[in-house]
């Protein structure tokens, strides 16, 4: 029985599209699931281990030790999103004999640079007991946690969410033509603007100095205009919106 105000054509439309949905439907735990392999599993567990301190208090820590994380066997990373070295999962655990699910992300994991961070349940850590960088602004750094940028600088002038992250947001003070943006709570991304005073500490230069200032003053021999370039430490100074602002960042492209 045909239910009613069901059409010739809507019912044409059912006939054909119905297998299809049920064929979807049948093999959607393994065509829609985002479990990873066992040996990319491997791999990022190999580059996690150690013990990692909390950002905003380092006498904090958890630890990777084997393949367990804070002695509790790790089993898989579900639902991955990102690239190789810089991405978000669910970490499967087996904690007291039942699976337990923490949410975990990484940024430039294993690469040869003091930004290594990552977030567990949102909480995020570094490698380093004491941060390490290189460049920074007006005092801030890139891997400052927010409660220290508005211990700083104050209460911001404003804020919102950013593109780069659900997790990632920006705040500004209009005043000296800065914004900082943030993921995780931590810095990853520091702006200065052509009105304001804000200089890049080391340096003490800013979009008023001419590019070639810059070449010499960190050495950057392949120079990228509209893309990063690198001044070590796996930080990045931008010129794509230059005489207008630069920027210093933890990414690259």
């Amino acid at each position: 029985m045909t239910p009613k105000g069901v059409t010739d054509s809507m019912k044409q439309f059912l006939k054909k599209t119905f297998p299809i949905l049920f064929l979807l439907l049948m093999l959607a735990p393994t065509a829609f699931a985002s479990k990873m392999s066992f040996e990319w599993t491997l791999k990022k567990l190999n580059r996690l281990q150690g013990i990692w301190y909390s950002i905003e208090d380092p006498s904090q820590t958890v630890s990777f030790d084997g393949g367990k994380f804070e002695g509790n066997q790790v089993v898989s990373f579900d639902d991955v999103a990102g690239g190789s070295t810089t991405f978000g999962c669910k970490m499967v655990l087996v904690e007291n004999g039942y699976m337990r699910t923490r949410h975990l992300f990484v940024q430039d994991l294993g690469r040869d640079t003091p930004h290594q961070y990552i977030a567990i349940d949102g909480i995020p850590y570094r490698k380093t007991k004491e941060p390490v960088y290189g460049e920074s602004v007006g005092g801030i750094y890139l891997g400052m946690p927010y409660q220290d940028v508005v211990k700083l600088y104050g209460t911001p002038d404003m804020i919102e969410n950013s593109s780069n992250g659900p997790r990632s947001f920006k705040i500004g003070y209009s005043k000296i033509g800065l914004t900082v943006r943030f993921s995780f709570s931590i810095v990853d991304n520091i702006t200065l603007y052509s009105y304001g005073d804000r200089k890049l500490d080391k340096s003490l230069l800013n979009s008023h100095n001419s590019l070639d200032e810059f070449k010499a003053a960190y050495g950057i021999e392949k120079f990228h205009e509209k893309w990063s370039n690198s001044i070590g430490n796996g930080e990045y100074i931008w010129f794509n919106e230059y005489p207008q602002s630069i920027a210093l960042s933890t990414y690259a492209f």
